[in-house]
């Protein structure tokens, strides 16, 4: 079969667009430069977060952590408490390297690796679903799809809020995280609620913490209006 000029032109179109939309920067981001930047004393979320997570972990023994990363906050996991740990990202390597620095978690900690962008097929069932700074990254609607199918008691999230023009913090590994932009949509905090709203999730507790560089980081719990 002969294809026209045309049509090869819009075949090239279609996979172009497709390729792109498949470039996920955290599949090229180092570990260290996103973990060293997190930590940053310019920064300090990591040591935030972890707070979050210990307040988190504490409300259920089965927990999927949606943009686990190299496992921040999994020291947290309590063995005699918790019976299963889903952490899932889209990077092999983060969910590799979370896996090795718990193995005490072995029997607990399973890694999923997957993009909710594209399916949420592959998650699991758990009584609670933590995303802290996660939510930035795949918007409301695949949030929601991703609690539709998970479909858990309660939900955690961390959010930021950010009165700088960019929401990268300067620190000496902020530039080789910039390209996160492309990806990147800040959350508003009473949309977030209103669409949770809208799928049997009733806000239950919030907590915000200022940070040194102005910026919020916003934790709100939501329980299944079903099992309230």
């Amino acid at each position: 079969m002969i294809c026209s000029k045309k049509t090869i032109f819009a075949r090239n179109i279609d996979l172009f667009i497709k390729m792109n939309q498949t470039d996920n920067p955290w599949l090229t981001i180092k570990l260290s430069d996103y973990e060293n930047h997190m930590s940053d004393n310019g920064v300090k979320q990591a040591q935030l977060l972890d707070h979050f997570m210990a307040k988190q972990l504490s409300l259920s023994p089965t927990v999927c952590i949606l943009g686990i990363a190299g496992g921040n906050g999994l020291g947290n996991v309590n063995p005699t408490f918790h019976t299963e740990v889903y952490g899932i990202d889209i990077n092999p390597s983060y969910l590799s390297e979370s896996s090795k620095r718990y193995p005490d978690l072995n029997n607990i900690y399973r890694t999923i690796c997957t993009d909710i962008n594209e399916s949420v097929k592959d998650l699991p069932n758990a009584e609670m679903v933590i995303a802290n700074l996660f939510i930035e990254y795949v918007g409301y609607d695949n949030f929601c799809s991703a609690i539709k199918s998970i479909h858990p008691k309660i939900v955690s999230c961390v959010i930021q809020r950010d009165p700088a023009d960019s929401f990268v913090s300067e620190t000496p590994y902020a530039a080789r995280l910039v390209m996160l932009d492309s990806v990147h949509s800040s959350i508003d905090r009473d949309i977030l609620i209103a669409n949770l709203g809208n799928i049997g999730y009733m806000l239950q507790d919030e907590e915000i913490e200022l940070l040194s560089n102005k910026k919020e980081l916003i934790m709100l719990t939501f329980i299944n209006a079903d099992t309230y």
